[in-house]
């Protein structure tokens, strides 16, 4: 008897669509799109808008209305590893009223989505006009992260990435906070910081502006390029 041919079956709409909230889910990307973020230190384009994550060093100003009666402004410093150890980057949140402003304290990680930069005199700052575009996760180093938006309406986008991040800027936060007194060797000092270190010192040069340049070894190789400056003998 002749065999009928076979079709394999194709899948449904509603399978493939199951597929790729799995697939979504096992990134753990909830509802949209993964964002690119910059360091702060990339943020100093005038007119641009950037994607970043920041811990709070400051708290300037409070919420209070001022010169736009319509507008409650919060002034805030904040920070991440990529700045100069004496540096803070400027951020205000502008919002229409006290339930759009998402939680203020010093030492939280805020996650920033579309912060506006502008340029005063060389000076890079940041501005977001609505709270809801601030995740906060308060806490210090072993803390539970608890990520809060201020947006009822909107469920919270939030993945391992975002996890990852947060870590690293409380342990960073908790470091600097505590004078830089970790010990290590030149090749592990591979980011701007504070540290103590137990070294030789190979060369001592006094620049014409009077700046000391120290050439110093400790048996390990540094990773990061370096300016050689020439002694008399070079």
């Amino acid at each position: 008897p002749r065999r009928r041919p076979f079709f394999a079956a194709s899948p449904t709409r509603h399978q493939i669509d199951n597929r790729a909230n799995e697939r979504v889910l096992q990134r753990g990307v909830y509802a949209e799109k993964r964002r690119k973020y910059a360091t702060l230190n990339e943020c100093k384009a005038n007119k641009s808008k950037y994607n970043t994550y920041a811990v709070v060093t400051e708290i300037v100003r409070m919420p209070s209305r001022v010169n736009n009666p319509a507008l409650i402004v919060s002034k805030l410093k904040i920070k991440d590893e990529s700045l100069h150890a004496l540096s803070d980057f400027r951020f205000d949140i502008l919002v229409k009223n006290m339930q759009e402003m998402p939680s203020l304290e010093v030492g939280a990680v805020f996650r920033i989505h579309e912060m506006k930069v502008e340029v005063f005199n060389g000076i890079p700052d940041g501005r977001v006009f609505s709270g809801y575009l601030v995740t906060v996760v308060q806490g210090g180093v072993g803390s539970p992260i608890e990520p809060v938006c201020s947006n009822p309406n909107k469920d919270l986008s939030w993945c391992q990435d975002d996890t990852k991040r947060v870590e690293e800027l409380r342990e960073w936060y908790q470091y600097t906070k505590q004078g830089g007194k970790k010990e290590v060797t030149i090749e592990e000092m591979t980011a701007a910081g504070l540290y103590n270190l137990y070294c030789k010192l190979v060369v001592h040069n006094v620049s014409d502006t009077g700046q000391h340049l120290l050439r110093v070894e400790d048996g390990t190789i540094s990773t990061i390029r370096s300016v050689e400056h020439p002694d008399e003998e070079s």
